[in-house]
Order: structure tokens, then sequence, then C-alpha cells
């Protein structure tokens, strides 16, 4: 039986999770190691899928690697493996070192979940450091706690503990005990199943509290004696009860107990009985407040009194840092008011799901997904439990959708004039062209020319060294015959302009945004379906989706089957021109086919919108 590292098993979730062809020089990026390095990697790991039955590796020059599942099942198999390998090792590096990143968190865990102070011996002897890296680390771990509002006691001669509110020190435990559950919940589909496979990893974890672990076994016991396999319910929730119902527990056996602190004071029937019957068998004292924080959590984590302000600051923030003018987009910014919008009303009452795509965009998109998390932190909250890799994750999807957008744009075009029509224009253009890539060159003109070329040439703009005089339909913009920065933001307003109007024109009464948060879906099930999806139409298109579309083909196929999955579908009202011809193409007959295999009808329109990647070149 082939043993994998760390590093492998996290390879290998990474081509199962995320079903497309990656390189050595991609991988070695990814992971931060030599290129040889992933190339030993990828023998281990070729020997392992190789034991396995259903799933094959595949190396291709020029390619790259992938593995391929039978089954939907079979790879749900093969992650709930790589889940009970990784359980039997700390993350360590080759040499037996724990990786800082984990050590960071064992020492917050420790002294989190330790009735006394623990002092530096004890973090090293449970680190296998010296004492001084063991305190090297614990400054980092100040930094951390910072975030959630805490901070850690040192006393000579006693150790450490952590202080805060104690609505904060709840919220921190919820944190940690939730990325125990992660490898496990988004490979199951139903809570069920998540809670069965929880009790076995919980059992296996090396890292965890062993009381801790205890008490999350007896709830998880308790949750599923308590609900039936048709009861419809979100893995967040559950995820959130197991983890609640432990801190409740072990927070009351120290005497630890939430102040007033809640406005709203109604709780659901359900929620009660299940609140009361884990309490009655820890012999706990009915507490209001504990029974609204098993309902609610930590309720006032983000104020945004002005949510429409703050999603104009985010999208100017990260415009600023990527140089990307995502402000004229439209569509982005009600999807980001909407999206975030229906975080803020349910207040974060549930964590939110890992997601396999995380990993994807901080590795391919590292750029993107730093400037959207510093714009949160610095206009929004720097609370983990809220600002964590998904949620960012997620607002970077929709800013990738608007790139998408932005990218296969009409082009907008320009003539330049100047006294000849040739010399200082070759100059201008290639000026121009440096600083706005969409401006597409639709020729050159002399002064005393210029109006009869524009027939011809049907220019957007008119980009001028001399004084022109005015024509209705075409803006003119006289500049210098090496622009400043004056005339770039000139230019560049008459380009949001055209864009805008552009937009305007172009947008439907009943176009639909990209997310609908406020329909709760049941996460690891969507994210089992967008794969699917995915991969049964990157496998049918094949190479008739361009290699410099791949990527953009790949999140709008996730968000569509998203929007399909919600019940909003976009709508296009011209689409009733073509839906007879499109309606008898193979292509459509094969989507309809790959939709109705997760019991989903798709409409001519969204079926459109996936044909337009056949096209891009």
């Amino acid at each position: 039986m082939v043993d994998l590292s760390v590093r492998q098993i996290d390879i290998v979730r990474s081509l199962l999770t995320m079903p497309r062809t990656k390189t050595i020089k991609e991988l070695a990026s990814e992971f931060k190691v030599s290129s040889r390095t992933i190339s030993g990697d990828l023998i281990k790991i070729n020997q392992w899928v190789n034991e396995k039955e259903g799933i094959n590796y595949f190396s291709q020059t020029g390619k790259g690697i992938w593995i391929e599942c039978e089954s939907e099942s079979t790879r749900k198999t093969a992650l709930d493996s790589l889940q009970n390998e990784n359980l039997i090792q700390v993350k360590t590096k080759e040499n037996g070192f724990i990786e800082q990143s984990i050590r960071i968190r064992l020492i917050i865990e420790k002294i989190i979940f330790s009735n006394n102070p623990v002092t530096g011996d004890d973090l090293s002897q449970m680190l296998r450091v010296s004492y001084w890296t063991a305190f090297s680390d614990i400054k980092i771990v100040k930094s951390e706690l910072k975030s959630f509002n805490l901070f850690l006691n040192g006393k000579k001669g006693e150790g450490y503990t952590i202080e805060g509110d104690e609505i904060d020190i709840r919220t921190l435990m919820e944190s940690l005990l939730q990325k125990h559950l992660e490898p496990v919940e988004y490979s199951k589909s139903n809570y069920v199943d998540f809670l069965l496979e929880s009790l076995i990893s919980i059992k296996k974890n090396p890292i965890i509290n062993k009381k801790i672990s205890n008490i999350l076994s007896n709830v998880a016991l308790i949750l599923i004696d308590e609900f039936s396999n048709n009861y419809k319910v979100d893995i967040d929730m559950i995820v959130s009860m197991l983890s609640r119902l432990t801190i409740i527990v072990w927070r009351s056996g120290n005497k630890k107990y939430i102040s007033d602190r809640y406005k709203n004071t109604e709780i659901s029937d359900s929620i009660a009985k299940i609140y009361c019957k884990v309490i009655c068998q820890y012999n706990i004292c009915d507490n209001l407040n504990d029974k609204l924080y098993f309902s609610y959590g930590n309720d006032n984590i983000v104020q945004t009194e002005d949510l429409s302000k703050f999603v104009s600051e985010l999208i100017l923030y990260v415009s600023e840092k990527l140089n990307i003018n995502f402000v004229r987009d439209l569509k982005l910014r009600d999807s980001l008011i909407q999206h975030i919008g229906s975080e803020t009303k349910d207040n974060y009452r549930y964590m939110k799901s890992y997601s396999p795509f995380n990993s994807e965009v901080k590795n391919k998109y590292p750029d993107l997904f730093e400037a959207v998390k510093e714009a949160i932190n610095k206009l929004y909250s720097t609370n983990p439990y809220v600002v964590n890799d998904t949620f960012i994750t997620l607002i970077c999807l929709h800013f990738l959708l608007s790139i998408s957008n932005l990218q296969t744009n009409s082009e907008i075009y320009v003539m330049y004039v100047c006294s000849s029509g040739v010399g200082a224009t070759s100059l201008l253009e290639h000026n121009i062209k440096k600083k706005f890539a969409n401006l597409k060159t639709a020729g050159f003109a002399s002064v005393s020319s210029y109006k009869p070329r524009l027939k011809s040439l049907k220019p957007d703009i008119i980009l001028t060294i001399f004084p022109l005089e005015e024509i209705n339909s075409i803006p003119i913009i006289q500049i210098n015959p090496i622009p400043n920065e004056i005339d770039y933001k000139n230019i560049e307003n008459v380009i949001n302009k055209i864009e805008l109007e552009k937009e305007i024109a172009n947008r439907k009464d009943n176009y639909k945004n990209i997310f609908y948060p406020s329909i709760r879906i049941d996460t690891p099930q969507m994210i089992s379906n967008c794969l699917n999806i995915y991969i049964k139409l990157k496998k049918y298109f094949g190479n008739r989706i361009s290699e410099k579309y791949e990527d953009a083909f790949m999140i709008h196929v996730q968000l569509a089957t998203y929007r399909i999955l919600a019940g909003q579908q976009y709508v296009d009202q011209e689409i009733s021109k073509e839906a007879e011809e499109l309606n008898n193409m193979r292509d459509t007959k094969e989507i309809r086919k790959v939709f109705d295999e997760i019991g989903c009808e798709i409409n001519t329109s969204e079926i459109k919108a996936i044909l337009n990647y056949t096209r891009f070149k």
C-alpha cells in the first residue's frame, strides 16, 4: 500500500476537486516547491491511483496532469480515503518538523481548550521544537487572536491563557472546530453521511483535544438520532449545531457563560428540542443565552450601515489594485450588493462551508484574491469567522466573471488624426494602446480627409492632435502628440460613457444576477453538481473550448448551475428568434441531457450563453 505525504494528499485532492489539467510547473508554483520535487510526488500519486478502482491517472506532454473518475461516487470514495490518510498524519514537512501554520493552530487550540494556563515548555514539547521556536510562534499567535478581538495573556511562572469576551472566545472555538470538519463536509451530499463520517474522523484525529473529541462524537450521535434522512437541512447549519453544542457543553463545565446580548429571542421548537436533549444528557442547567447562542451564534460581527457605499468602495479598491476598471460593470455592483446583503441579513448565522474552489482561486489568481481580502479587511471586517477563504473566494468569482465579460465586450474603434495621417499618428497609436487594451485601430486620417473616411472606417472615437469640427454622432478628443495624464483621463471618461451606453442598451429588464444566496442550497451537493456538470460539458466540447477561455468557461458553467438550481435562470427576450434553430442542434440536446441527469431543466438562453464559449477564439 502506497502512503502519501501531506503535500501529495493535497495535490491529489486538488486534482480530484478541480477537474482541469495542471502542469508540473503550475503544481510547483501552487505548492511552492521545485518542479523536480513535484515530479517525484507524481510518481507516488500515480502508484496510489493505480491501487484504487474506478479512477485513472493521466499525464500528457503539452497538456498536463489530470485524474478521471468513473462516477461521482468513485470520486467521493477517493476523497474519503484521502481524508482518512490525512488524519493519520499531523501535517509535517519531510524532515518531521511541523509546518509553522499548523504549529500556530495547535498552539491556539492547546491554550483555548485547556482548563489551566499552558507554559512555553508545554508548547515546545507538544510541537517538538525548541523553546525559542515556540516563543517566536507566540508572536504570530497574538496577531491571529487580535483578529478575533482576543488577546494572549502570558504570566511568568504560570503560562499562557486566551482572554476576551465570551462570545469572541466561542467564535474562535467554532472556527477551529470547523477546520476539523471541513474535509469531511464538502465530500458529503447529506447531513447523515456527514455526521457518520465525522464520528470516524473525529476519533482518528491526532490533533484535536480528546475531551472535545468525545463531546463532538456524543453530540453527533444525538443529532443523528434527532433527525431523519428526509430532514431538509443545510450542512452549514449542521456544522454550526455540532460545533456550538460542543462548545456549550465545554464552557458550561468550566462555568463560562454568555452575558445578555441578543435582541432577537425567538427560538424555533426544533432548535429548542435539540438544545434541551444535549443539556439533559450532560446535566447542564437551561440557560437562555446559551440557547440563543446555539441558534444565532455571534450575531454582531459586522455592522454595515451603507451596503451600497461599501460595495462601491470595494470595487474601486480592487480596480486600483489590479489596474482594471471594474467600476463601469453595473452587473458586478448589483450582484455584489445582493450577495453580501444576504449575508448581513442572515447575520452570519452559520459559518461558510469549505469550498474546493478556494485553492484554485488563491493559487491561480493570487493578486485578485489578495486585493479582495485587503479591501474587505480594510472596509468591512477582519474577523476570520466572516472573512474566511470561502467568503473571499465567492467575492472573487464575481470579479472573475466581470473580467470575462470585459474581455468579451465589443471593442471600441479609434480613428487617429494628424496633419498628414501618417507619422505622428503611429506614435500616438502606440502610446494609446499601451494604456487602453480594448481600443482597436479603425484607421488613420489627415485633417483634410477625416470626414470622407468616417463612412468606411466607422470609428467610435476620433483622437486628434489638431482642433476638428464637431460631429454629432462621434466624440472627438483633442490630445497632445505624447498624451499626458489629463489626456488619458479624458479618453477614459469617453470610453466609460460609450461602454455604459452599450451596457444599458444590452441589459434586459428580466436579467437575473449571478448569485442567489438568499435561496439556501445544500452547499456540498451544489458543489458536487457544479463539478459534475463542468466535467461532462468540458469532456463533450473538448478542444472546442479555447485554452484562453477555459477558466472563464469553468466559472461560467459553475455559476450557471448555481442559478439553475436556485430556480433563477437568465432569460434573454431576443433569444426567441434563434430558439428553434438552437433546439435542433446536437449541442443543445447534449447540454439538456447533462442537466437532466441532476433533475434540472435548462432554458435556451442559458444554453446559448454556454455555447458562446465554443465561438471565442
